[in-house]
């Protein structure tokens, strides 16, 4: 459970998300939520950090960002939200080393 990182986006940006994950291979869980971090209705996207996956990670996060999506990130009981590309390739660049 401690290498599970949670992406939470708006629903209707989720499908893009999870055919990424499939296209690469990754398995992943979703849950439906109400009012989570400013949005109405979002999806959490739980998936378990590998040296596959993380790569992965960081590309839908960047284009989430790039995209201006409102995006909130979990791992170790940690949340971050309103990180810009640079912040976001920082992150995953020291979680791909862990």
């Amino acid at each position: 459970m401690s290498n599970e990182f949670i992406i939470a986006l708006p629903v209707n940006e989720t499908e893009k998300t999870t055919d990424t994950l499939q296209h690469n291979g990754i398995n992943y869980d979703c849950i439906s939520s109400k009012n989570f971090d400013g949005m109405s209705e979002a999806m959490q996207i739980f998936v378990t950090l590998t040296t596959v996956s993380v790569p992965v990670i960081g590309k839908i996060l960047i284009e989430s960002i790039r995209a201006k999506s409102n995006i909130s990130i979990k791992y170790k009981n940690i949340e971050l939200t309103g990180l810009d590309e640079k912040e976001a390739a920082s992150l995953i660049e020291k979680l791909d080393g862990k």
